[in-house]
């Protein structure tokens, strides 16, 4: 992996969670590992990029702290806006449409807090959209997304919303990993500035490792 990617957006977030992410990331950074952090708290982000992590992903996409637009500004780190909100649905756009429409929303409240727009990623969302019967093209997805002249990440860490069954709270099957690679793989052919996946080795042995994503320049993320 490009990024190590130190996930504590789940949950609230108490004193002793910062101390801990912050010495975690200290270590790491040590051992020479790029480390992000994943989390939706200013505070967390102060300990963190403190430590060395040069990444924030904030799942909420800076809606759930105040605070999160100046502190990333002052912090002149790369900010990866996302729009799940800790993956709750009553939260995510309809559309990718919609999805598109609230991002740029959500950039202009950045770029207002001072962050640096040449900063920003956008989260493309894939997977978080409702099913239904109208089909959408990935590849068309990220490309319009970038159109708007921001970096795109894409998300693959939890390949089970791929599959309707993760509406049904079923475990990750093979078949779900093997399509959150496939959405990868379109990500690199789409030249998306990363992709977050869970399975590392399998994704890099499929990107063609180090090579492909110098190529495309692509990286990838992992918790």
């Amino acid at each position: 992996a490009d990024l190590v990617d130190v996930d504590v957006a789940a949950g609230g977030v108490q004193p002793l969670d910062i101390r801990r992410t912050a010495r975690l990331i200290r270590r790491l950074v040590a051992e020479g590992v790029p480390v992000g952090v994943t989390t939706t708290s200013a505070d967390v982000v102060v300990g963190a990029v403190d430590a060395g992590a040069h990444v924030v992903f904030d799942p909420s996409g800076g809606v759930l702290d105040v605070f999160m637009p100046r502190i990333v500004a002052a912090a002149g780190v790369r900010y990866v806006l996302g729009q799940s909100v800790a993956r709750a649905r009553a939260l995510r756009p309809a559309t990718p449409w919609e999805f598109r429409d609230l991002a740029l929303r959500r950039v202009e409240t950045l770029v207002t807090g001072g962050v640096d727009p040449d900063l920003i990623v956008l989260e493309a969302g894939v997977g978080q959209f409702v099913q239904g019967d109208e089909e959408w093209p990935i590849f068309d997805h990220l490309q319009h997304l970038a159109g708007f002249g921001y970096e795109v990440c894409v998300d693959a860490s939890w390949p089970a919303l791929f599959s309707a069954r993760s509406l049904e709270g079923a475990g990750v099957t093979d078949d779900d990993d093997a399509t959150a690679i496939g959405v990868c793989v379109v990500a690199a052919s789409a030249n998306a500035w990363g992709v977050r996946v869970s399975n590392v080795a399998r994704t890099a042995a499929v990107l063609g490792g180090r090579s492909a994503r110098a190529r495309h320049g692509t990286g990838a993320q992992t918790r």
